[in-house]
């Protein structure tokens, strides 16, 4: 009889009756001792019925004292004391919450009888009903169970709704099971906590035992992306390859440019091509591939006919960053349409691309936008570039995406009235968006403000329509954009009043919220807005585990903030070192930097000692981190640049901090952040004209249309970079993140 019928036998309710005392033998002193411990667990086994049954009851009694040794038993060989250490466990775990509905009560109770379906749904009843009162339960499937629907239902609970040390004990309770379905879930442990190395190794030991497991193999195509594992990624794509499906093609081949193997995903690209020569997919693949290779003029007399044909802003924007490196002799028909030299195009002017059968005069009239943008390296008041776009708008056929360009171009340059007169222009032309809505109320809003008169907000935020708690949302992010923080309050407060409110959005809000008091030094208004978002997520099946980890590590964060405030540099510190064990969390290192820079600057010489011990551990064990990682991703620009930012931020290394910063900008010359990361460094070295030329230059490269995320949006928006720009001329505030 196999192990998983022998425990539908005696259900749950037995074990909890054991529990309770229903079998108990006559009293003695439970063993304490490992040895004492290891007979009990032998006895399981015993031919003596009664033998079992004492030693079941004495486990029981001991408790968590004995869990460890029992998760090792259900993993062993004799199937009666897999099946009694299984049944033990859960009698110590097993803590059904109050308030549990009779029906869900009795499946819980009876848990070992029901099928692997019965079990799910048991599981789904008790997150619904429970929430993270029901850790206790899902902690114990986590470690006894085999199916593995309910394995990645355990995983997927405990992202949401766990600590760290919760995490940290399921992958230890996993650590010892053989079970493909066990060890796959405790590789995604690993590598949300920051153990890199480690999950990338238990991955790939998967994939090799089983590399026919296709639904496997696109799990792990993602985590290896996450990774940027591109070679791992080329020795699973490689046998799988469908050659006529166009979107199968472009991922071989830019994994394998990603790997270092350009020539091979040329010839990948040219072989597809070659059978599909007017696929649109096959053309841009190529011509990418040939920029990327230095090919300019061969990857141009592909790309341009298709940007012209299609007016297509990908199009655009990647003949742009190639002409921009390409020498000049090699596109002439880039060079015609401007003498200056080329710039990124900027992504301030995003928008919905349109139908490829615009007329004729709308496509060569973006053409020009998107080219009098692309040349203007320097200036922010470009008048061709105005003027090209207002002809785009006044062309037939002028979408959205045409008005918001303008739009966002004029508000950039503060011209508030002539932005609403387009966006007012845009809604009469059948364009009524949230985002039109959002920039016409931003336009008509800033001068007000600008005065003093933030009144001037609430009837224009009730005269939006449409959807309202969307819309507050999209307009406080606008605002936050402009550098406007108290319109953007304003915006996410009059969101969350409204009743149609879900409860994702609504954290959303908190969150922006919270990022606010962040920037304005309001650690206890972010702290407060942090846990109110907090307490929503737990109570709710709609936010994602990612989105409650984050709000825990912004709750530490913001605790730090007022214990350091309150002269408690130590409490500061311990509210964020479980973060930084538990999950590498470059925030966490980023603050337990400042506050150990801050404690050293007016501590006396007997704790300087201490704070000065700690940072450097801090910073070796980031420096060490980065170490193993660059190793398993040497490709990788994310990497060095995390780790630079670390060290600039905490005013020490910025030497290191620099060089790094360098080298993942040879990576990716045109992220906005690592420019922003090079220039903290410089700044810290007293370097501070260098560093402003390169926030001037982040500043036209980083500019994000909406924000969904409050982190985004404090490394990625102008609002930021521009307070980059005054702290290097002035000196204050002393750090980026305040």
């Amino acid at each position: 009889m196999d192990m998983l019928s022998r425990v539908r036998r005696f259900p749950v309710a037995a074990a909890i009756l054991v529990l309770a005392g229903a079998f108990r033998a006559p009293a003695q002193e439970a063993p304490e001792s490992a040895a004492g411990v290891s007979l009990w667990i032998e006895r399981l086994g015993s031919p003596s019925f009664d033998e079992r049954e004492e030693a079941e009851r004495r486990l029981t009694d001991l408790g968590d004292a004995a869990v460890g040794a029992l998760r090792r038993a259900a993993q062993g060989d004799d199937p009666e004391t897999q099946w009694r250490s299984l049944r033990i466990l859960r009698a110590i775990r097993w803590r059904i919450p109050e308030g549990i509905p009779g029906d869900l009560r009795r499946n819980l109770e009876n848990y070992d009888r029901l099928e692997s379906a019965g079990r799910l749904a048991a599981m789904e009843g008790l997150l619904e009903h429970a929430g993270e009162k029901g850790i206790p339960i899902w902690e114990t499937v986590l470690a006894t169970e085999s199916e593995p629907s309910l394995l990645e239902a355990a995983w997927d609970f405990l992202q949401r709704f766990a600590s760290p040390e919760t995490l940290s004990r399921a992958e230890v309770a996993l650590a010892e099971r053989q079970e493909p379905s066990a060890r796959r879930v405790r590789a995604w442990i690993l590598s949300q906590t920051g153990r890199t190395a480690e999950a990338h190794r238990l991955f790939m030991e998967l994939w090799r035992e089983n590399p026919t497991d296709l639904e496997f193999a696109d799990q792990l195509l993602q985590v290896l992306q996450g990774f940027q594992d591109w070679a791992g990624m080329c020795d699973i794509l490689g046998p799988h390859v469908n050659w006529e499906d166009d979107s199968h093609v472009s991922t071989w081949a830019r994994t394998l440019e990603r790997a270092g193997r350009t020539d091979e995903a040329l010839e990948a690209a040219k072989r597809a091509q070659e059978t599909r020569p007017a696929s649109p997919q096959l053309r841009w693949l190529c011509g990418s591939l040939l920029l990327d290779a230095g090919r300019h003029a061969e990857g141009l007399d592909l790309l341009l006919p298709m940007a012209r044909d299609m007016d297509r802003e990908f199009l655009w924007q990647r003949i742009a960053v190639a002409a921009r490196a390409a020498p000049g002799e090699a596109i002439p028909d880039v060079r015609a349409a401007n003498r200056e030299s080329l710039a990124a195009l900027r992504t301030s002017l995003r928008g919905d691309p349109g139908p490829a059968d615009r007329p004729a005069a709308l496509r060569e009239a973006r053409v020009r936008a998107y080219l009098e943008a692309t040349f203007s390296r320097e200036a922010i008041e470009t008048d061709a570039e105005i003027e090209a776009l207002r002809e785009a708008v006044a062309t037939e056929g002028a979408g959205a995406g045409d008005f918001l360009r303008l739009g966002r171009r004029l508000l950039d340059l503060e011209r508030f009235e002539e932005t609403a007169k387009t966006m007012e222009r845009a809604r009469e032309a059948g364009h009524d968006t949230p985002e039109i809505r959002a920039l016409q109320v931003a336009a008509e809003a800033l001068p007000g403000a600008l005065s003093g008169r933030l009144d001037a907000l609430d009837p224009m935020l009730q005269q939006m329509g449409g959807e309202p708690p969307q819309t507050a949302s999209h307009m406080g992010r606008l605002l936050l954009v402009c550098g406007w923080t108290e319109g953007a309050q304003r915006c996410f407060a009059w969101g969350l009043r409204h009743p149609s409110l879900d409860a994702a959005s609504r954290v959303s809000l908190l969150m922006q919220q919270a990022q606010i008091a962040s920037l304005q030094g309001d650690h206890a208004q972010e702290a407060r807005r942090l846990d109110e978002a907090e307490g929503v997520a737990r109570g709710s099946l709609q936010v994602d585990g990612a989105t409650c980890r984050a709000l825990r590590r912004g709750g530490a964060a913001a605790r730090s903030h007022l214990l350091e405030a309150a002269g408690d540099a130590e409490g500061a510190w311990k509210s964020l070192e479980p973060y930084w064990k538990a999950e590498r969390s470059d925030e966490a290192a980023i603050r337990m930097a400042q506050i150990a820079r801050d404690a050293l600057a007016r501590e006396a010489l007997a704790r300087g000692a201490l704070w000065t011990e700690r940072l450097e551990s801090l910073l070796d064990e980031a420096a060490e981190m980065e170490r193993e990682q660059a190793a398993l991703f040497p490709r990788s620009g994310r990497v060095r640049n995390n780790l630079a930012w670390i060290y600039a931020c905490a005013g020490v290394r910025v030497a290191e901090a620099e060089a790094l910063a360098r080298e993942a900008l040879a990576f990716e010359p045109d992220q906005a952040a690592y420019l922003d990361t090079l220039a903290e460094a410089l700044h810290r070295q007293g370097r501070d004209a260098e560093a402003i030329a390169l926030e001037q230059r982040a500043l036209y490269l980083g500019r994000p249309d909406t924000v969904s995320n409050p982190s985004d949006f404090i490394s990625t928006s102008p609002a930021f970079f521009r307070r980059q720009i005054v702290r290097f001329r002035v000196g204050e505030p002393k750090d980026p993140v305040e």
